[in-house]
């Protein structure tokens, strides 16, 4: 019976959960690349400014490449969090609007 309420709770508000997805979906992308580009940046920086690192690092691309793709990921499992929680909120918020009326 609780599945056939939530089934109907996200059919009649469809749009809703839409749009929160879509929104949802940009600003949890933007965050993954934040988290990646700062890593990779803060690694540049120590790969760059650090000499005992400096002299030790012929070519620093490829290791740039692997942190911001470990970073990119290690993101992805952060936002997934995040996602869980906007998704929860929202049923939340509209379960609440609808025992209000």
């Amino acid at each position: 019976m609780a599945a056939w309420d939530g089934f109907q709770t996200v059919l009649n508000n469809g749009m809703r959960y839409l749009v929160v997805a879509g929104v949802g979906k940009l600003m949890m992308f933007l965050g993954r690349i934040l988290i990646a580009v700062g890593s990779t940046l803060a690694f540049y920086c120590l790969i760059t400014f650090v000499t005992s690192i400096k002299a030790n690092i012929i070519e620093p691309l490829y290791l740039l490449v692997i942190v911001f793709i470990i970073s990119y990921a290690v993101g992805a499992l952060f936002i997934g969090v995040y996602s869980l929680a906007v998704d929860t909120i929202l049923a939340c918020f509209i379960v609440d609007e609808m025992n209000q009326g």
